[in-house]
């Protein structure tokens, strides 16, 4: 199994920093921000119950509130987060390797990791440079140039040819 402690620590950038580093402001905006995620742990519990079980019991909801609360904050949708958790089948219990909870946690944890990624890719955008008569060469790369058709086999052949009315050499005659 694997730890959410270690997890916690080494939350993504674009993320508001985790209830855990900033303990003094339970009451203001990281209180609500967990109260929002677990009210969205809750919802998508009420209506799967292959999850409901590791969300209803133990600590995996206290736990897990602060990351969903920081990712809705973040700009994640909530069905982003249903379908992080849900959009997969879980192996069935007899196949597991660790908890339904630590199956929870490690979702959620590679949605925060798309969510950064994401952010970062959108911040680091740049469009491409547009054609301007001081770049012809941009202006040439542009330009698309049909070339000529060889009209060989009644005109069905199609294959390119340097210049207009050349045969290719398939439809070229032998030189006898």
């Amino acid at each position: 199994m694997f730890s959410m402690c270690s997890m916690r620590s080494s939350q993504p950038g674009p993320l508001p920093p985790s209830a855990q580093d900033t303990r003094e402001d339970r009451g203001g905006r990281d209180a609500k921000s967990a109260a929002r995620g677990e009210e969205t742990l809750l919802s998508i519990a009420r209506h799967h119950p292959e999850v409901h079980a590791a969300l209803a019991t133990g600590t995996t909801l206290a736990d897990q509130a602060p990351l969903v609360g920081r990712l809705l904050q973040g700009g994640v949708s909530r069905e982003h987060i249903r379908e992080a958790l849900v959009g997969r089948p879980y192996p069935p219990p007899q196949q597991r390797t660790h908890s339904l909870s630590a199956l929870v946690a490690a979702r959620l944890q590679q949605l925060a990791l798309l969510a950064a990624a994401s952010d970062q890719a959108r911040r680091s955008w740049m469009a491409p440079p547009q054609p301007t008569e001081a770049n012809p060469q941009r202006l040439a790369m542009d330009v698309i140039t049909p070339k000529p058709e060889c009209p060989g086999q009644d005109g069905l052949c199609g294959r390119p040819v340097g210049a207009p009315g050349a045969l290719c050499p398939r439809c070229a005659p032998e030189p006898a």
